[in-house]
């Protein structure tokens, strides 16, 4: 180039790119185009010999992530083995996105002799099979440490706290899922409580609804966020419940919702000059919520 000019990206050339397969590992290939933009303060000067592009050598690596902490009741006094969904640990990713999930039992303390025997993961991989001890108190408590590897994250854990209670405990599920900024509240639906000792249904419960912001972004209510963000939501049993008691955590994110700006179309005759052009954009909003 002339007289030591450089392009810059965005402003007088875009590039578009993809690897030959999404897969984590070494050695893949990228093949891209290069495009000039052509009113460009140094492109315009310039005509591109070769928009194509192929590099080798490249490296998709593991992702990073969290486990979510969960908290599972069982009943004083009362020798039980009891089965743990292991999904709960899990963050907000679809389990396919993961590829190849695979569990193990990396520590356990049982100061409080909770724990009658080591726990285990069932062969279908989707449980954890506590055998409860006969704890006399309320507030006894075991940890059990979880860790889950996957083909597109790296190894993270997860901390199971099994603590006895004097009530009946329950296990709270619920669907909550994040998505894209839409000016809409992003809630849970369709929570079922089921008794951790037999499994089943618990009906005629109000849970108490919490949702926190996890990015410092200071949000705290009852009433589902709207912006972008990540949260967590906390669904528990209300404290004067005589009879039942039970929390679960879930996460999730709202993200930027993705802008096109567009012109109107416009014509002029020769010598009439540039017409004037109206920008219009598509998706739109004016609370941040956008990537341009």
């Amino acid at each position: 180039m002339k007289n030591s000019e450089a392009l810059v990206l965005g402003t007088d050339y875009t590039i578009s790119a993809e690897f030959n397969n999404s897969y984590v590992y070494a050695d893949k290939s990228v093949t891209g185009t290069v495009a000039l933009i052509e009113n460009g303060s140094v492109a315009k000067n310039y005509t591109l010999a070769n928009g194509s592009l192929t590099l080798t050598g490249q490296t998709i690596h593991k992702a990073i992530i969290s486990g979510v902490n969960q908290t599972f009741e069982v009943v004083k006094g009362q020798a039980h083995t009891y089965s743990y969904d292991i999904m709960a640990l899990l963050p907000d990713v679809a389990p396919g996105v993961f590829n190849n999930l695979a569990y193990s039992i990396t520590s356990v303390t049982n100061t409080d002799g909770v724990l009658a025997t080591v726990p285990s993961i069932g062969t279908t991989v989707r449980h954890i099979f506590l055998d409860i001890a006969d704890v006399a108190d309320i507030d006894k408590t075991a940890t059990i440490t979880v860790t889950i590897s996957s083909l597109n994250y790296n190894d993270f854990t997860a901390v199971l706290t099994v603590k006895t209670a004097d009530k009946q405990p329950v296990t709270i599920s619920a669907d909550m899922a994040g998505g894209t900024y839409n000016g809409n509240p992003y809630a849970y639906s369709n929570a079922v409580v089921t008794k951790n000792i037999d499994m089943t249904t618990v009906n005629g419960i109000t849970l108490d609804v919490l949702y926190e912001s996890t990015d410092g972004g200071g949000y705290s209510s009852a009433t589902a966020p709207t912006n972008i963000g990540k949260y967590k939501l906390m669904l528990s049993v209300p404290g004067d419940n005589f009879n039942y008691t039970g929390s679960a955590v879930f996460n999730f994110s709202i993200t930027k919702l993705p802008v096109a700006i567009v012109t109107d179309n416009k014509s002029t005759g020769i010598g009439g000059g540039s017409p004037n052009a109206q920008l219009n954009t598509s998706g739109a909003t004016t609370t941040g919520n956008n990537d341009v």
